[in-house]
C-alpha cells in the first residue's frame, strides 16, 4: 500500500525518527504521508477511525495534555475519526471543553 511504502522510505532514511518527540513523529509519520496521498489523489476511503486506548495511562498530565494537542490541532487537516478511552481527567476535560 502507499501509505506503508512512505513510511518504510522515511524510516529508512531516519531511523532515529522513532525516537523523536510526538509531534514530529505525528506530523512525520501520519499527516505528513495522508497529505502527500491525498495531494496525489489516493483513495483513502472513509474517514478512518483511530482509536487511542489508555491515555489515562500516560506518565503524567502533561504528557496526556501533548497527545490530546496535537491530535486537536490536526483533525480538521486529516480524514480521520479520533477515539480517546481512558479513566475520567478533570484537566483533560478542560481542554476539551
Amino acid at each position: 500500500p502507499p501509505y506503508a511504502e512512505i513510511l518504510d522510505m522515511k524510516l529508512r532514511r531516519n531511523p532515529a525518527l522513532v525516537s523523536k518527540s510526538l509531534r514530529v513523529q505525528f506530523d512525520d509519520l501520519i499527516a505528513q504521508p495522508t497529505k502527500e496521498l491525498l495531494a496525489k489523489g489516493v483513495d483513502l476511503g472513509s474517514r478512518r477511525l483511530i482509536i487511542v486506548e489508555g491515555i489515562d495511562e500516560c506518565a503524567n498530565v502533561q504528557a496526556r495534555c501533548e497527545i490530546l494537542c496535537t491530535i486537536l490541532k490536526s483533525a480538521d487537516a486529516l480524514p480521520f475519526r479520533w477515539a480517546l478511552f481512558g479513566l475520567p481527567d478533570s484537566q483533560l476535560e478542560v481542554l476539551l471543553k
